[in-house]
């Protein structure tokens, strides 16, 4: 009888709870009709959700109608629908984005972008579209002032990014998923991402923090994948053309024009494009100091260059669940000054006896030359241990070519009429890196709350270097030590899993875990020569991991963290480099060294919906075995082209110290109404030193506290206007070698604030018309770093007319 009684109690509360449930239903995968468990059932704007069981079946209480549910799950495509009254046959039909997304398909980042939300790792994505509304001299303009990046640009036509307070071999730059880096690639600033169509590309998404575990060696503080521009599957047969006239006012004499062509239909996709730029000069606001310009004024007509780029990409459907994709890049600076050592700037404070700058000429990119091409198959393949598969080889050209000439009569402070020839004695340093790549990633999804990742990569590196010094009187030349051991191999190879797990409606969880393999072969002449070694080889492995954790409380709120460590193998320019650094250091080899060690922890708090999009990010990085270049005690006297000679510090590269880094990288976008659009950036960055004898100091061109503010009106039909500043905080806490450098004062670098001004008028249905005003009020700043002061006012014109 008491059995009876209980059995009576226990379905009774079973009925009140299904009846109390005024909807509920079951959630099932469109093609295949199997149920979905652990799919996510909220009520937007409210703290009310559910979540399904593994029979699909999901059950929630509410009363008022009608009312919004919106789905998702992992591995699904999310839905909303609409319900006007209570239901307890509700039947809703998720799509597998894993399996038929062509956003899916033609992916190159290993790391999943489809959801910003729950992804513990952050991501900063830059589209084409975000190039309208900024003056893009250079593709590295695209990432000026964005969330958790610092842009430093020593010369017009360069420019090196910083994640998280590094920038040069300890960020590892991508193009369409495989490695641009070569293995020669140095510390400090460089040049390579001058070489970048910023018209070509359709994305830049960078990777703030080490994601070694995706892709092995260099990705200490961050990454970026550069992804150029390809045309989607249409149903129909479309011919498009496009156009961009592109041209400036009192700051560069800029001159663009990009065109392209492209065809779509069902199963087939071309597109093909080119630019060709010209740059007249460089000129600072009037205020800047003239006599740091010196034999200069503060417009620098030597300041010219060129750049030209071609970009093509072919996609073919075989059939409904394999894509081949086959891309081509070319970018091109035959020749672009480095003005470093042609301008005084604030070398007196090092060197009091200075009188003149060091060179007539000094270039570091003649010419920069990047060439990227790919092949690429995807499948999807549909089952439940391996949903898709993608297939890449790759081959990737880097040359980076320098020319240094010397005054033939330098002139002095003294003069009245400061004006200089060159030497016909001019010094040619080239180096050239041909790197052959393969990649494989496969994914599955065991269940609907789990997707598994695995992939893995080889990459060779063939470098070739040589010095010449040539009399352009006699056209005779002489060659010399170049700067890397030509004829050098660099091998990289590496294996990754990574796992996603959907734990609730409210928790995620990722993982992964990677091991790299790298050999070097370095091809040194012998003991008896300026390197003093014979040929050696030497090997490196590293296991690196990885562990996110993503909570949301409530709807719109997410909390994630993130675990990682990164390393960064020695590459040939740590081993083996010979050469002129920063005008006054002479670097020398040194074999005997380890991979850097990296451990990263971060902490991320998104609020995101259809007003706010919203994001703050708090990290600390530990850097171990950090490489470091250091003095030997020594002095290096060279002679250079036509006789010239100089004392230099001998410098020699040792796993030196020990490095934390740690601040914030935060933004927020507000929709105010359908007119209005307000935003800001703002990163901080701090760094410190332990060096052996337990002493700490600022760690070197650690960026100032930076950011934007930003508003933009769109109520007007067809018009989009918008202004800006772009800040960055006073720099006073200086490293040891930003004493010795040229292009820093010893008092720090002065905090800034720049006002720009932009619009867009699509004045016809095919042709819009843009301008871009810089520095309204003509203020004289600098960006920490950089050898020359930013812009003065100036205003950029563009056209673009598409079919």
């Amino acid at each position: 009888m008491i059995k009876l009684y209980f059995s009576i109690i226990i379905i009774s509360l079973l009925f009140v709870e299904l009846a109390s449930a005024q909807i509920s239903g079951r959630i099932i995968e469109v093609e295949t009709g199997k149920s979905i468990a652990d799919a996510n059932i909220s009520i937007p704007g409210t703290t009310i959700g559910s979540s399904s069981a593994r029979d699909g079946i999901f059950r929630l209480e509410w009363y008022s109608y009608p009312v919004r549910l919106r789905i998702s799950a992992i591995g699904y495509k999310d839905q909303t629908i609409t319900i006007f009254e209570s239901t307890h046959a509700l039947v809703v039909h998720l799509i597998p984005v894993v399996y038929i997304s062509e956003d899916v398909m033609v992916s190159h980042d290993r790391i999943d972008l489809t959801n910003s939300r729950t992804r513990p790792i952050p991501v900063t994505r830059i589209s084409t579209s975000d190039a309208d509304l900024k003056l893009t001299s250079t593709a590295v303009d695209l990432l000026r002032s964005e969330k958790g990046v610092y842009v430093q640009q020593t010369s017009p036509g360069q420019g090196s990014v910083y994640i998280r307070g590094r920038a040069g071999r300890d960020v590892l730059y991508l193009f369409n998923g495989l490695r641009l880096n070569p293995s020669f690639v140095r510390s400090g600033q460089n040049q390579y991402f001058g070489a970048i169509d910023p018209f070509s590309i359709d994305q830049i998404n960078v990777f703030r923090g080490p994601v070694s575990v995706y892709y092995g060696s260099d990705a200490l503080s961050g990454g970026l994948n550069i992804v150029s521009k390809s045309l989607p599957f249409s149903a129909e047969n479309n011919w498009t053309n496009g156009f961009l006239s592109q041209f400036n006012l009192a700051g560069t004499g800029e001159k663009t024009i990009h065109a392209d062509v492209g065809f779509q239909r069902n199963r087939f996709s071309f597109y093909l494009s080119g630019t060709a730029r010209d740059f007249d000069y460089y000129r600072m606001s009037d205020d800047s100091a003239s006599d740091q310009w010196f034999p200069y004024d503060t417009r620098i007509d030597v300041a010219d260059y060129q750049y030209y780029s071609y970009s093509s990409a072919l996609r073919y459907r075989i059939n409904n669940r394999n894509q081949l994709r086959l891309s081509s890049f070319v970018g091109f600076t035959p020749d672009a000054p480095r003005l470093d050592q042609m301008i005084m700037g604030y070398s007196r404070q090092t060197d009091t006896t200075l009188d003149a700058p060091s060179f007539a000429y000094s270039s570091n990119t003649s010419p920069l030359r990047v060439s990227a091409h790919s092949i690429s198959l995807r499948s999807s393949i549909q089952q439940k241990w391996l949903s898709t598969a993608n297939i890449r080889l790759g081959y990737h050209q880097l040359s980076d070519f320098r020319l240094d000439v010397p005054f033939k009569n330098a002139p002095s402070l003294s003069s009245s009429n400061p004006t200089f020839t060159r030497s016909p004695f001019e010094t040619r340093d080239e180096s050239t890196s041909d790197q052959f790549l393969a990649s494989f990633d496969l994914m599955a999804t065991p269940s609907v709350s789990t997707i598994l990742r695995l992939g893995g990569d080889a990459n060779i590196d063939f470098v070739s270097s040589s010095r010449f010094i040539r009399n352009t009187n006699t056209q005779s030349e002489v060659s010399s030590l170049p700067r890397y051991p030509d004829g050098s191999k660099y091998l990289q190879t590496g294996l990754f899993v990574h796992a996603t797990q959907n734990l609730s409606s409210k928790w995620w969880v990722e993982s992964g875990l990677r091991f790299s393999h790298i050999y070097a072969d370095l091809a040194f002449e012998g003991p008896e020569s300026e390197r003093r070694f014979q040929a050696y080889s030497t090997t490196f492995g590293y296991t690196t991991g990885s562990l996110g954790l993503t909570w949301s409380p409530i709807p719109y709120l997410y909390v994630t963290s993130n675990l990682s460590t990164g390393f960064r193998a020695p590459n040939i320019a740590d081993l083996s480099e010979l050469g002129v650094r920063r005008s006054r250091f002479m670097q020398v080899p040194n074999t005997n060294l380890n991979p850097e060690k990296t451990v990263n922890t971060d902490v991320s708090v998104r609020w995101i919906n259809d007003i706010v999009d919203f994001e703050v990010t708090g990290y600390r990085v530990r850097y171990k075995d950090k490489i470091e270049s250091v003095a030997t005690g020594e002095k290096v006297v060279i002679s250079g082209a036509g006789g010239q000679s100089r004392e230099l510090i001998e410098m020699t590269n040792r796993n030196e110290n020990s490095m934390l880094l740690y601040g914030i990288e935060s933004s927020i976008d507000v929709k105010v109404g359908t007119d209005w659009r307000s935003g800001a950036v703002f990163n901080y960055t701090y760094g410190e030193l332990e060096e052996r004898n337990g002493d700490l100091s600022p760690v070197d061109r650690i960026p100032p506290a930076n950011g934007l503010v930003y508003v933009r009106y769109l109520g007007v039909e067809k018009l989009t206007i918008g202004t800006q500043i772009r800040y960055a905080g006073t720099h006073s806490r200086l490293a040891a070698s930003e004493l010795q450098d040229y292009r820093i004062s010893n008092d720090g670098t002065d905090g800034f604030w720049v006002l720009q001004v932009m619009a867009r008028w699509k004045f016809v249905e095919n042709a819009e018309f843009g301008v871009f005003v810089d520095n309204v009020t003509d203020k004289a700043y600098r960006e920490h770093g950089s050898s020359l002061d930013g812009l003065g006012r100036n205003i950029t014109f563009s056209l673009k007319y598409r079919i």
